[in-house]
């Protein structure tokens, strides 16, 4: 289920009523307003020691907690195309050998509303370029697999496919 984020109609402002599994209806004109997850992407990089690439947060939501490079899908962009522009964006490289690992979804919570996502992850390569830390990353970082702190991880959702692909 889900919580309700929006109390009125963008259409006509009537009052929404919670009904069936993802959907708001308004009391005043009918719209139906489902509730989708936001589609959002991350990358899993390794270094040449196999260590795995994570970014400190430099703003909220989660600011200062570890995550995945990456971030949401805009509109007319595919999941590869934002995931590239994402890469570029935080870290300032060019990611290439881009390949589906899994799909998870989670709760992001900004201001007053929680969104729910669903993040296609990717596992992906940088090379020997050096990383940058700009746009919303505060650092780098590269952990050891069996050093990596899941307790600073910002999301549920990046937890388990963190988990995941350590025991693929």
């Amino acid at each position: 289920m889900f919580e309700i984020d929006f109390r009125f109609c963008p259409a006509c402002r009537g009052e929404f009523k919670k009904e069936g599994v993802n959907f708001l209806r308004c009391t005043q004109c009918d719209l139906r307003y489902y509730v989708n997850p936001h589609p959002c992407n991350a990358v899993i990089i390794e270094n040449s020691k196999k260590e795995i690439m994570l970014i400190e947060r430099k703003i909220d939501p989660k600011k200062g907690m570890l995550d995945l490079p990456g971030g949401f899908v805009d509109l007319n962009e595919s999941f590869e195309d934002s995931v590239t522009r994402e890469i570029k964006e935080e870290l300032q490289v060019v990611i290439t050998d881009l390949k589906y690992f899994g799909s998870y979804y989670d709760l992001y919570g900004y201001g007053q509303i929680t969104y729910h996502t669903l993040c296609c992850v990717f596992l992906g390569s940088i090379g020997e370029q050096q990383p940058i830390p700009t746009d919303d990353v505060a650092a780098i970082q590269y952990f050891p697999k069996d050093r990596i702190p899941f307790d600073k991880l910002a999301f549920d959702g990046l937890r388990q496919a963190i988990g995941d692909y350590l025991h693929k």
